[in-house]
């Protein structure tokens, strides 16, 4: 329990000195936090996330399975921002994990899978 005191702690401390810096600076930078369930009351993994592009820009939760990709199957971002030849890729391993992501409800602008957690627990935050 002590331990989970001590997280907390610095968890808001953390917060609070960012809520005391943000104000005065012109950023715009999502935050995740993630907590393990060894540092939960409960056991839970808890995974939270703002959206600092705008209050109206809804996230939703989707699970994408395990798969066979063929070797060198290569990934290419869907940023519709840059132009195709500009384009994040990236060679896709053939034994693809399970794993989690909260993007944007539309692709609109591209596929922005974002604060997800794979099935050996490694969790990531990227925009």
């Amino acid at each position: 329990m002590l331990k989970n005191k001590r997280v907390f702690k610095t968890v808001v401390a953390m917060a609070l000195a960012v809520g005391v810096v943000l104000p005065s600076m012109n950023a715009a930078a999502c935050t995740t936090v993630l907590v393990g369930k060894k540092a939960s009351a409960d056991g839970s993994t808890i995974i939270a996330r703002n959206e600092d592009l705008s209050p109206a820009n809804p996230k939703h939760f989707v699970v994408h399975p395990a798969k066979k990709n063929p070797k060198g199957t290569v990934y290419v971002s869907t940023n519709t921002d840059l132009e195709e030849k500009d384009r994040f890729r990236m060679e896709l391993p053939e034994e693809q994990l399970k794993y989690t992501a909260t993007p944007e409800w539309s692709d609109e602008w591209g596929m922005f899978e974002e604060a997800g957690t794979n099935e050996k627990r490694c969790s990531n935050d990227c925009y």
